[in-house]
Order: C-alpha cells, then structure tokens, then sequence
C-alpha cells in the first residue's frame, strides 16, 4: 500500500463521513473533505505513528491539505 493509500485509510477511519472522491479532493482542505480540528490532529498522530515518523507543531499548521501531508511523509521517509 503506498503512502496516499495509507494516509487515505487513516483518514476514513478517523473520520467515515470525510468526502475523498477524487484527485481534486487532495488538494482540498481538511475542513473542506469533513475535518475539525481534532480529527486533524489526530490524523497527523496516526500518520506520525504509522510512517515511524515525527511532524512538528509548527510544520502541523502548515500541513492543511491531504496532498501537502502526504509530500511532507514522502520527505521524512525519503531514503
């Protein structure tokens, strides 16, 4: 499973009702695909988690779309 499988599946379980219908949705918001911010959070623990890697309060705030986490995962596991 790649890393948009992944952070996609962490993300329905965080939250079943989050719109991801389309390549276009990855550019969309959290707020925008149906997370608050505590789902937010919580997807961002889960990632860290599961890629055994460690996103900063501040690189958090940055990291407001699906697409945008998923290019700062694919930087931290970059060999």
């Amino acid at each position: 499973m790649n890393i948009k499988q992944k952070v996609t599946d962490i993300i329905l379980q965080q939250n079943s009702d989050a719109h991801i219908e389309s390549e276009a949705d990855y550019q969309l918001t959290f707020a925008q695909i149906g997370l608050d911010s505590l789902d937010s959070m919580t997807v961002i623990l889960k990632v860290n988690k599961e890629f055994k890697i460690e996103i900063s309060d501040d690189k958090m705030e940055e990291l407001n779309t699906i697409n945008s986490l998923i290019v700062e995962i694919e930087k931290q596991t970059a060999v």
